[in-house]
């Protein structure tokens, strides 16, 4: 049916991340496995993991044990594609590899008919651990509040003002983000804007007057926002811009400068997104496990040492 490369991973805590949470006056650490631990390829008795990164084969799901249409098998393309002496080796020496050398091969175990679903089967064990995990699931506390940051994106075209949402607050889950390039416009200076609802703001507030231009509208340009004014008639939007953890050394707006703020800025260059670590996959008790190995592939030399 299709091949794929794996990118491997010897040792699965490599997935586990970790942040800290505030509970009261103390600090809480929580730990939780990545997604990608859900895309990969494991051993119960083993710590590696096998990440297939061909176009696709990652949405080829669990056909369950007797009703699954294909089977998973170690590539037979040769070198440098797949290497077969690194099933001989053992997970340190594999671990020593600085490049990908392995592959699957997906095989179809009978005709598939037309718009007929490609299943394998992910195992015994992950088939036990997704029905506990479906028997004992509850949802997390006020999961009732929560609302997707792109129903509001679909719904919402008034956006409030800090100052609106002291008595109409948004979701706790939801923040406002701009696409802005400070970068762009901090050598602008035919750029000021000191009329734009400076009342509600206080008087001599100036404001750099967003302008579109190529490219803006990309994520790389998308930045936590609040929305302090807004022209009803026009429909435009005062903002200060704030620096998020992924934003470019060039695109940071400095400590020194304070509140930033950008004027004229349509609805369209304003998004709702969510908060980091509020979106459904980062929920503690979020399902996480690997697809299993076939047993009469697995290699001897990758098994944990009793």
């Amino acid at each position: 049916i299709t091949s794929t490369p794996l990118l491997q991973i010897p040792h699965r805590y490599g997935l586990m991340m970790s942040r800290t949470v505030k509970e009261g006056k103390k600090n809480k650490i929580i730990e939780a496995q990545q997604l990608m631990m859900n895309y990969c390829y494991g051993y119960p008795n083993s710590t590696i993991l096998l990440f297939p990164y061909a176009p696709v084969v990652n949405f080829i799901n669990h056909g369950g044990e007797d009703d699954h249409n294909a089977i998973v098998r170690w590539s037979t393309m040769k070198k440098p594609h797949h290497n077969p002496p690194w099933l001989t080796e053992t997970v340190d020496e594999l671990a020593k590899h600085k490049k990908t050398g392995l592959m699957f091969d997906i095989i179809a175990k009978r005709d598939i008919e037309i718009n007929e679903e490609v299943t394998i089967d992910y195992g015994v064990e992950w088939e036990n651990a997704w029905n506990d995990h479906i028997e004992s699931w509850e949802p997390p506390p006020n999961s009732e509040k929560y609302s997707p940051s792109y129903v509001f994106n679909e719904v919402v075209s008034k956006i409030r003002t800090v100052e609106e949402q002291k008595s109409f607050p948004y979701p706790e889950n939801l923040q406002t983000a701009c696409f802005y390039s400070y970068e762009r416009y901090k050598n602008d200076k035919n750029n000021p804007d000191k009329n734009f609802a400076a009342g509600k703001i206080g008087e001599g507030v100036t404001a750099i007057r967003w302008k579109y231009s190529r490219g803006l509208l990309e994520f790389v340009f998308l930045r936590p926002c609040h929305i302090v004014a807004r022209d009803d008639a026009k429909m435009l939007y005062m903002a200060v811009m704030r620096n998020a953890p992924y934003t470019k050394d060039e695109e940071m707006i400095p400590k020194e400068i304070g509140n930033h703020f950008v004027s004229h800025i349509p609805r369209q260059a304003i998004r709702f997104v969510d908060k980091p670590y509020t979106t459904d996959q980062h929920l503690p008790n979020a399902f996480r496990h690997f697809i299993g190995i076939p047993d009469d592939i697995f290699p001897p030399s990758w098994f944990l040492e009793e």
